[in-house]
Formats: structure tokens, sequence, C-alpha cells
């Protein structure tokens, strides 16, 4: 116990107190569902075509997706735009735990929605860290499925300037030649100077995590090796910071074959 500024009593496991009764109304909340359900359908939908499950993997509410899978929910019952309970999580921020679940319990990754998209393709579009993205590569999500524009995830994470999502498809094997309809490849994206709020673009984060063949890539594709980011770091600090600084001077680095006036591979 602390006082504050007032003088007044603090308890400072007040946040665990307030946990403690959000948890306790998340499972009042299933115990209800539970009753609620009886007989009833558990895959019953709205005029959206939306399931409780939809309902809950969009609200993250982890509890009751538990419930509901032990009830029989369908995992990859679609909605009026095609997304599944996986396309509603995996497009959300904070929900890597929703996401487990719905794998855990057998969602299809590979499902598309009216826009030919997968749940990887959401992830790597979302603000969400991309713990999402690798969750769902790690579950053999195919990293080159294209959208009805012929969009990988890759083109969408380096649209959206999703820098370490980019970075993540690529060390997976995401193919950065890859065309869409409008004849553009992922890294005409990643390379048109796309940053996070660091203001590091793709090449930072690929050099600082010691991916060379990234690296190069990115490079090819046009990628400026003297961007800077908000701390005045070029890619080749950031390579020496994560401890590469040795292989970036050595003989097989794509640093040293880069023109670096014009930011591409000689």
């Amino acid at each position: 116990v602390s006082a504050d500024r007032s003088g007044s009593l603090t308890t400072d496991g007040g946040q665990f107190c307030k946990l403690g009764l959000y948890t306790r109304r998340i499972l009042l909340l299933v115990e209800l569902l539970e009753e609620l359900l009886g007989d009833t359908d558990i895959n019953t939908v709205n005029a959206s075509n939306k399931t409780l499950l939809h309902a809950a993997a969009e609200h993250g509410h982890l509890s009751i997706i538990q419930l509901l899978i032990h009830k029989g929910a369908r995992l990859d019952l679609q909605d009026n735009v095609g997304h599944t309970a996986l396309h509603k999580a995996a497009s959300q921020q904070g929900h890597s735990d929703t996401v487990i679940q719905l794998l855990q319990g057998k969602a299809d990754p590979k499902v598309k929605d009216r826009q030919g998209r997968t749940a990887l393709h959401w992830a790597a579009a979302s603000q969400e860290e991309s713990c999402v993205v690798d969750l769902l590569l790690s579950a053999k999500t195919n990293p080159n499925i294209t959208d009805n524009e012929k969009k990988t995830a890759l083109h969408v994470a380096a649209a959206a300037g999703q820098v370490d999502a980019v970075t993540s498809l690529l060390s997976y094997k995401a193919k950065a030649g890859t065309r869409d309809m409008d004849g553009s490849t992922p890294l005409h994206y990643a390379a048109a100077e796309d940053r996070n709020a660091w203001r590091k673009t793709p090449l930072h984060a690929a050099a600082e995590k010691g991916h060379d063949n990234v690296v190069g890539l990115l490079l090819e594709a046009g990628a400026k090796i003297n961007s800077t980011d908000q701390n005045k770091d070029t890619p080749l600090h950031c390579a020496a910071r994560g401890g590469h600084q040795e292989r970036k001077e050595g003989g097989n680095s794509p640093f040293l074959n880069c023109d670096k006036g014009r930011g591409r591979i000689v």
C-alpha cells in the first residue's frame, strides 16, 4: 500500500484487482452463454452470415472461443465477405492468443475471402506486431498464395509499410519477384521508402537481423542504402548494432557489391 499525491492510500496491486474482476466477469459470461445455448445450433448465423465464433474471434474473447470449439463450432464457416473466424482474429491487434487457439482447433489458414485473401494477407496488413504473421507461417501457410489482384501477403505488407512483416515473410521464402496485376513486385513497394514508427525501412530491419538474402533482394529492387531512421542510422549502422559487423565487412556481404550512390547491387 502506498500514498498518492493527495495523501490517499492506494493499492499497488490495483491493476491486478481489476484484472481479477475482468477475469471473473468473463467466466460468468461463459457460464451464462453455456446455459443460454442449451440445444441451440452453435453454428447459427446472423444477417451477415456471422456465427458466434466470428464475433468471439473479432473481439478476442478467448474463453468463449474455447467453449464454442468444445461445443462443436465449425471453424471455417464464412460470413458475407468470406471471412472465417481466423480472418477476423488475424486482422485485429493483440489477438495472437486467439489465432493460436483457432489454429490448434484446426482452422484452415488457406481459406480465401471474397477478395481472394487468406488470414495471412490480413495479418500482414495489420498494425499488430509480426507475431501473428509468424504464427500463420509456422502453421505451414503458403506465403505465396495470391489474392484476386495477384497480390501475395508480401505485397500487402510492403504496401502497408509493415517492416517486420515484410522481413518475416521474406525469411519464410516468400517470393520477392511475384508480380501483381499492375506488374509490381512486393519489393517495388518495400523499396519505396515505406517506414515504421521509428522511420526504419525494410532494409534497416533486414540488416539489423542479419538477413543477408533479404538485404540483397531489397538492394536489387532499389532500396536506398543511405536512408536514415529517426536516430540518423543507416542500414549499415543497423547491421553493426545487430552484431553483423563482421559479416558486413566480410566477402559475402551484399553491402560490399552495392552502388552506394544509387542503392543497388552492381
